[in-house]
């Protein structure tokens, strides 16, 4: 029944191991999906129901910032400094890599190109015959 948005599934299960005529039904209730119809129109409702309350829209001119100051940089929400004092580390870093297996190189393919069809026309562009041709 869909006018009242009351919905609901049936399904049968009919299990192939059992000899029996018997079918089992189970009904499930669904949660009712809203349309977009009618979330356009909750919406509409909401906006009229606040503005017949005395609720107010202001209009905000295009490219305005919520900031203070619009055109001071933005502040860092992170505690603490901004960068560290790192010590750079070379050796440790090149015993790293030292450790790591070597990559085996890479194999390029022997893999020889197959015979292509290729069509032979004559003069006036009709086709004469076909060739294998290796390129």
């Amino acid at each position: 029944m869909l006018a009242g948005r009351q919905l609901s599934a049936i399904s049968t299960c009919e299990p192939s191991f059992n000899h029996h005529h018997r079918r089992d039904v189970y009904i499930v209730n669904m949660k009712p999906i809203k349309t977009k119809r009618e979330i356009r129109q909750e919406l509409d409702e909401q906006i009229n129901e606040f503005l017949n309350h005395g609720g107010a829209v202001k209009e905000v001119p295009r490219g305005l910032s919520g900031r203070e100051n619009g055109n001071a940089p933005l502040v860092s929400i992170f505690e603490g400094q901004g960068t560290e004092n790192r010590t750079p580390l070379p050796e440790v870093v090149a015993a790293i890599e030292a450790r790591r297996k070597p990559q085996p190189p890479v194999h390029k393919s022997t893999h020889k190109p197959r015979p292509r069809k290729k069509v032979i026309l004559d003069d006036f562009g009709q086709p004469l015959r076909w060739e294998w041709v290796e390129e």
